[in-house]
């Protein structure tokens, strides 16, 4: 998958550069191209009451025939009385339509065997607009991944999965 960086970021480098945590580490060590990446569309000439002109005026102002994902379809056609808007572009497809106004922001999600951390990542600049961390609940049903697989094989796959959403 293009949209998931895995990292192997562990203690001994995160002490030598003097990071609080991994995500610290991994937000400042490397940079962050989402690839997704927004441009302006004028709709003010097209008529707005039909979607087919809607995605024929997008694609004629992106210059490239691009797919449309169903999400983007269902905001185009919400957004029919704006005169320009942003379509969000992820390699070959518009997979969101926004407001000039709107920001596009990504998590990273680090779920490791004692601590869960979180960054929110604004994926047009790749920076870091803060990030959090707590002990993983998870650490009550076994000190490793060893163990906390044991743990499940017993049918309780259910508890583990609630104890790392309630995190």
């Amino acid at each position: 998958n293009k949209d998931v960086l895995f990292i192997d970021a562990s203690n001994d480098f995160t002490k030598e550069k003097n990071f609080q945590t991994e995500m610290d580490y991994i937000v400042n060590e490397y940079s962050i191209n989402s690839g997704y990446r927004r441009q302006k569309v004028n709709l003010s000439e097209i008529d707005c009451k039909d979607i087919n002109s809607m995605t024929k005026a997008v694609r004629k102002e992106l210059g490239i025939q691009y797919q449309f994902s169903l999400s983007a379809l269902r905001d185009l056609s919400s957004k029919n009385n704006k005169p320009s808007l942003f379509a969000v572009i992820k390699e070959n497809e518009v997979v969101d339509i926004v407001d000039p106004e709107d920001q596009l922001y990504g998590l990273a999600i680090d779920i490791g065997t004692t601590t869960v951390a979180i960054a929110l990542i604004n994926l047009e600049t790749g920076e870091l607009e803060g990030n959090e961390s707590c002990l993983n609940s998870q650490r009550a049903y076994g000190a490793d991944v060893i163990s906390r697989i044991q743990y499940t094989s017993d049918g309780n796959m259910e508890t583990l999965t609630k104890s790392i959403g309630r995190d």
